[in-house]
């Protein structure tokens, strides 16, 4: 990516300040102006996606689940880290991001056969541009047939416009009352998604 004059400006004035006591904060805060303009160039961007046990108590903080597989009805902890959303100024000096995301489950064919749209919603709103955001859900599947399947969540940041999206593979264990097909209704399964865990 060739940086604009903008970026390449904040970044040559981050690195020409000497890393002393006395320029510390000043060095600190040029570099935070480069990282912000390096931010609004990005895509929307998905990293760290994991399956966890239990929801993360912050952004970074969770314990990773071992391997993808569940049982019907087994609590399924997703989590992930989003880059280069925007941000939206109130007036009053306050910055608002809002992202929300839509949950698809494919099944081993391609097939979709469970979607829920704005499955999850975040919106903060900050005296900063807060640029540690993490989007964490919980789903249940126990209107399934055993298999494997793909959660393919879809992201749309609601500021600036920008989509990205990202799949998680799990695989159903057969277990007592598992379904040989999926019910009718099987879009009702999906769960409602956790509360934001973001700091």
């Amino acid at each position: 990516m060739t940086p604009t004059p903008l970026l390449a400006a904040a970044l040559l004035l981050a690195s020409a300040l000497p890393a002393t006591a006395d320029t510390s904060l000043t060095a600190y805060d040029a570099a935070r102006q480069a990282m912000l303009a390096i931010w609004a160039e990005l895509p929307l961007t998905v990293r760290n996606v994991a399956l966890t046990d239990g929801p993360p108590a912050g952004y970074g903080d969770y314990t990773p689940h071992k391997g993808n597989s569940f049982t019907p009805g087994e609590t399924i902890e997703v989590y992930a880290e989003l880059l280069g959303y925007g941000f939206k100024d109130d007036g009053a000096g306050n910055f608002g991001a809002a992202v929300d995301a839509d949950l698809a489950l494919v099944d081993a064919a391609g097939t979709t056969v469970a979607r829920k749209d704005r499955f999850v919603s975040i919106a903060k709103s900050s005296r900063e541009k807060i640029l540690e955001t993490d989007l964490a859900f919980t789903v249940t599947l126990s209107a399934f047939a055993p298999g494997s399947y793909t959660l393919h969540v879809s992201v749309h940041d609601e500021v600036s416009g920008k989509q990205t999206a990202f799949d998680v593979p799990v695989t159903l264990l057969a277990g007592a009352g598992s379904a040989s097909q999926p019910a009718p209704d099987a879009a009702s399964d999906l769960s409602a998604p956790a509360s934001d865990a973001s700091q």
